[in-house]
């Protein structure tokens, strides 16, 4: 069981660093105008793209689990908001070219193989358009690290803060930059605060006491103890 099966199990509908407090910030601090079609890939269980729409946004959301997807999917029922969820691999979004004016990623590009995500992002956005992507960061390079997070979340490689940038200016886009409203956090991998409850989050409770379950959350914290220092995080934005 690999690590988004078991978040599709939890439900969890935060599980990237700074967590949904970071999210709203995030969307309080940029100007996000009327009628702005929007995308979210890897959305996950979808709370980050019901927000969205309950913002009055016309938002499209994918992801690959069909799992996460069905929660997704009860999620807009329960919040009465309209989401327009489609399955689908972010390295090969099915839209055409210049379709959308924003596009938001969650720490899910470092799962997947990042240049050709970022490709992707790029073809997808009408030009003027911006990217936000939340992405972990290495604070210095460390093949120890990278090896354990490859184990255990099947990350391939991490990124300096610095690479990443570089990975979008890549990718095409212009003027690639981080984001100041982001830093440091022990809030990795889900990690989220009780003021931040998800009053909708859809857990597979029988699935809890799974020993692979429970083994990987101490494996989890175990790394987050071991590594968390080592660790950063930032929105990296870009423009078409």
């Amino acid at each position: 069981m690999n690590y988004a099966e078991i978040i599709a199990l939890t439900g969890e509908g935060a599980a990237h660093p700074g967590g949904f407090e970071g999210t709203v910030k995030l969307l309080e601090s940029i100007q996000v105008p009327p009628g702005a079609k929007l995308l979210e890939v890897g959305c996950g269980t979808g709370r980050t793209a019901c927000y969205l729409a309950s913002l009055g946004f016309m938002v499209t959301a994918v992801d690959q689990n069909p799992r996460m997807l069905a929660k997704a999917r009860a999620r807009a029922r329960v919040e009465e908001v309209e989401v327009q969820f489609l399955e689908g691999d972010v390295l090969h979004l099915p839209f055409q070219d210049k379709t959308f004016d924003f596009v938001f990623a969650e720490s899910v590009t470092i799962f997947v193989e990042p240049d050709t995500a970022l490709n992707e992002y790029a073809r997808v956005l009408a030009p003027g358009g911006k990217l936000f992507d939340r992405e972990l960061f290495a604070t210095r390079p460390n093949q120890q690290l990278e090896e354990r997070m490859r184990g255990l979340y099947g990350i391939d490689s991490l990124p300096t803060v610095g690479e990443w940038v570089e990975r979008l200016r890549a990718a095409g886009f212009r003027q690639p930059m981080v984001w100041a409203g982001e830093g440091k956090s022990p809030q990795l991998f889900g990690a989220q605060s009780a003021a931040w409850y998800d009053p909708h989050q859809i857990m597979d409770i029988s699935q809890l006491t799974n020993p692979e379950v429970i083994q990987f959350f101490e494996q989890n914290q175990a790394f987050i103890r071991d590594y968390g220092q080592e660790l950063g995080y930032a929105v990296l934005v870009g423009s078409r």
